[in-house]
């Protein structure tokens, strides 16, 4: 068995703090690390961090999540990620998931394929890994991930 890590922040600028509040959440943004590396959907699209950089990103986690998966579906999230790195960050699927949030009946998705924010790039490696299955990851947040997955605040 190997172990996926779901990790999320707390983050202190504008965007964050209305994250949060329109979430009702702690949680401002959401990253997954794996065998070291760090990845992430960021307003310049999406990256991956390796060695110390990435494992200053993970210490400054507010909660995480160790997830356990078969070699099998830890090789496929892995390679699943890799091919999403350096790809569009999805500001409208940012903005979709915000309203979904505000208005759960209402579950618009207006994104590109290929575009992500930071939840949608978690819940997706995630269902490679098997799990959040029955998710539709371009609306998730990274509050409703963490009560999917029962995430609380560490610091």
């Amino acid at each position: 068995m190997r172990t996926i890590v779901v990790l999320w922040y707390s983050n202190r600028g504008f965007i964050s703090r209305l994250v949060r509040r329109v979430t009702r959440s702690p949680f401002s943004h959401v990253a997954i690390a794996l065998n070291g590396s760090f990845y992430e959907a960021i307003g310049t699209g999406i990256r991956r961090l390796d060695g110390d950089e990435a494992k200053a990103q993970i210490e400054k986690a507010a909660a995480m999540k160790v997830l356990p998966v078969t070699e099998h579906d830890y090789q496929q999230t892995m390679r699943w990620l890799n091919e999403r790195v350096g790809r569009s960050y999805s500001f409208i699927g940012f903005i979709c998931a915000g309203v979904a949030a505000l208005l759960p009946r209402i579950a618009v998705v207006v994104s590109l394929p290929h575009e992500y924010a930071c939840s949608g790039l978690v819940a997706g490696a995630l269902q490679v890994a098997g799990y959040l299955s029955e998710v539709e990851p371009r609306l998730e947040t990274p509050a409703s991930l963490a009560k999917r997955l029962g995430a609380t605040c560490m610091k």
